[in-house]
């Protein structure tokens, strides 16, 4: 089935685009200066979230299979992330539309093609981070697709949006999330959403059978973010950066940035990386192996391994959440 553009009703939309819609704590680090040209041909995420850049952003277009991006984000240019980023999404949108069908994903902000600030937001600024509206359905649990982002703040109960047309739909809005928390596309650092929503999506995850390691992970990554919207029109998530943003052998001053927690399936999966670099660099030395110049995929289970904040200072502020 086609699905059409529903307008961007201005009573859904004109919140998002004027508020504050993600302020993790962190906004009086000192931005890095724009980095100057810098070489290959991927895109790169530079700094913090809250005080970086993007190189080489790669557009998330406005109409794909299975998205579409606000209107008011396509107008801004605010459709930009990493190669890793817009991939996951693209990834994620699909696993929904292969599993249940229904409307395609609404996309909201993301970040410049260049990176650096943007009006609503504190973060948003190196690419790895992206609003994404919440499936909906219509009274009677079908499938449809809103226009804008409807919120689902409680006013008419915890899964009715304010104008008491829209349902959260449970079921695609999980099957989205796990996707994210499945892939090796990328590893997922937040998903800021309000809590009565998160409990919803939890308990059905457990209904369904989903194993207790999903179901750790969807606890931790999933939180309501202080001093900031409580999140209960959008889902907010952010990535790590990769092995290759994080640690550039050549230019350290444009290296990614992690503040927060990492968490242990990604120290774990970070240290198995290295493990298989380690023997992989080994079997080359003993002429056991050929060398293979791409630095993406010498010895990484996946290739967008993330690095490990730890081995940064904190922010001046670490990141708020309310679990």
């Amino acid at each position: 089935m086609a699905w059409n553009d529903p307008d961007d009703v201005p009573e859904l939309t004109d919140e998002y685009f004027s508020t504050v819609s993600e302020h993790d704590g962190a906004e009086n680090i000192v931005a890095l200066p724009r980095p100057d040209e810098v070489a290959g041909s991927r895109s790169r995420s530079i700094g913090p979230p809250n005080a970086g850049w993007l190189v080489r952003g790669k557009q998330l277009e406005p109409r794909g299979l299975h998205h579409r991006v606000l209107q008011g984000t396509v107008k801004r240019q605010w459709n930009y992330g990493t190669d890793t980023l817009v991939t996951l999404l693209k990834h994620a949108a699909k696993v929904v539309h292969d599993a249940h069908g229904g409307p395609p994903l609404r996309v909201g902000n993301l970040s410049r093609q260049r990176g650096g600030k943007i009006a609503p937001s504190v973060s948003h600024q190196s690419g790895r981070d992206a609003d994404i509206g919440l499936y909906s359905t219509d009274l009677d649990g079908k499938p449809v697709d809103a226009p804008g982002f409807p919120k689902f703040n409680g006013a008419r109960g915890p899964l009715l949006d304010t104008t008491g047309a829209y349902l959260f739909d449970v079921v695609r809005n999980w099957t989205f999330v796990e996707a994210l928390l499945r892939s090796n596309i990328a590893r997922l650092q937040w998903v800021f959403l309000d809590t009565p929503l998160k409990d919803a999506l939890l308990d059905h995850a457990i209904r369904i059978g989903t194993t207790s390691e999903i179901i750790d992970r969807a606890e931790k990554v999933i939180v309501r973010p202080k001093n900031s919207s409580p999140h209960a029109n959008h889902f907010h998530i952010r990535i790590f950066c990769t092995d290759a943003d994080s640690a550039d052998p050549i230019a350290l001053k444009y290296a990614c940035r992690d503040y927060g927690p990492e968490w242990d399936w990604v120290k774990r999966d970070r240290e198995i990386g290295e493990l298989l670099i380690r023997d992989q660099l080994d079997r080359i030395m003993k002429g056991e192996m050929d060398l293979d110049l791409n630095p993406l995929s010498i010895g990484t289970s996946q290739k967008t391994a993330p690095s490990s904040p730890e081995q940064l200072q904190d922010p001046p502020t670490s990141i708020p959440v309310g679990l």
